[in-house]
């Protein structure tokens, strides 16, 4: 009886694993979701409203649900984006961070036309790491969930 408790256990915690590690391939493909709608969203206030980067930020923490806007200090981009634990916490690569952080702390400082080239590049290379994890998660999903539950499996028959 203490082996079959113990064998569904290690099942169910196995399990648990993989789901856990799908579950994050599927935030991260999310989260690249969202920024690239927030940088479509610069450039289009940019581009319609030539909104000051007060203004964008404000717009941005209502709107999106990337948490990490309303913590940015309009004078101080960079140091804030890099000081923000929200921002820190986007499950991103270090390339596709070091965009954000680039696109980011670049609001402002130049004219409109390179601004909204910036927004633009920002929003392309969001898109492509959201394509790559999109395909990512159609394949590596599934693989984690049933490794998870069959690496289960298989040390519930080494310990019986």
């Amino acid at each position: 009886m203490i082996r079959a408790i113990g064998a569904a256990a290690v099942v169910i915690c196995c399990s648990a694993l993989g789901l856990k590690k799908a579950a994050g391939l599927r935030c991260r493909h999310n989260a690249l979701r969202e920024l690239e709608s927030d940088f479509f969203d610069i450039k289009t206030m940019l581009e319609f409203n030539a909104a000051t980067t007060g203004e964008i930020l404000s717009e941005l923490s209502k709107t999106s649900s990337g948490g990490f806007w309303h913590e940015l200090d309009p004078t101080d981009l960079q140091g804030s984006l890099q000081d923000s634990e929200s921002f820190r916490s986007v499950p991103l690569l270090p390339s596709e961070r070091e965009v954000v952080v680039s696109a980011v702390s670049r609001l402002g400082t130049t004219d409109l036309q390179t601004q909204l080239a910036i927004a633009e590049r920002a929003r392309g290379a969001m898109q492509r790491a959201g394509e790559k994890s999109a395909s990512e998660c159609d394949e590596k999903c599934r693989l984690y969930s049933m490794l998870g539950f069959l690496g289960g499996v298989f040390v519930s028959l080494l310990i019986i």
